[in-house]
């Protein structure tokens, strides 16, 4: 074998190292994107938490919200539902939100089938009692703040609860 024969194959040798090199390099890059979204997605449900957990202590703030909602026939239909006043319905719907973001954070973020099976039986059994189902149902807000993707995941993950029978003690 020649020199030339020997500098051809090191040639084709370091061009696959580069193409190796740049397509691990692209899948790094993917998975640093997708783990900046999810960050991102994850930061943005805590900081709404935590407004919505200000506004459910705080009742000065709830009754300038309530005040300034312009929102009073259907907050009063929620307050009914819930059997409580305006500002208990509020507090408890913007508690319920506070669950909201979590789940949808955790549903946007790069997940597994597990998790998402997992998400799932939590969200159908949590979502389906009261006041919960209340406030998914008939809250002026609660649906409003999320993607649709989301709104049929919970939907879908109810529906499959309330397929399971009822175990009865016997």
């Amino acid at each position: 074998m020649n020199w030339d024969a020997i500098g051809a194959v090191g040639e084709l040798i370091g061009a696959f190292a580069v193409v190796a090199t740049l397509a691990y390099l692209a899948v790094q890059v993917r998975f640093a994107k997708a783990s900046a979204a999810d960050l991102s997605r994850i930061s943005r449900a805590d900081g709404v938490r935590e407004t919505l957990q200000l506004m459910s202590s705080d009742a000065q703030l709830r009754k300038n919200w309530i005040a300034s909602s312009g929102l009073e026939v259907e907050c009063q239909r929620l307050s009914k539902s819930l059997g409580t006043d305006i500002d208990g319905a509020f507090q408890i719907d913007f508690m319920f939100q506070s669950w909201i973001w979590l789940h949808w954070g955790q549903f946007s973020s790069t997940t597994t089938d597990d998790d998402l099976e997992e998400l799932g039986r939590l969200i159908g059994v949590f979502y389906s009692n009261p006041p919960m189902s209340t406030c998914w149902n008939e809250s002026p807000f609660d649906k409003g703040l999320v993607e649709d993707k989301f709104v049929r995941f919970v939907n879908d993950a109810v529906e499959a609860q309330k397929k399971k029978p009822v175990a009865v003690d016997g």
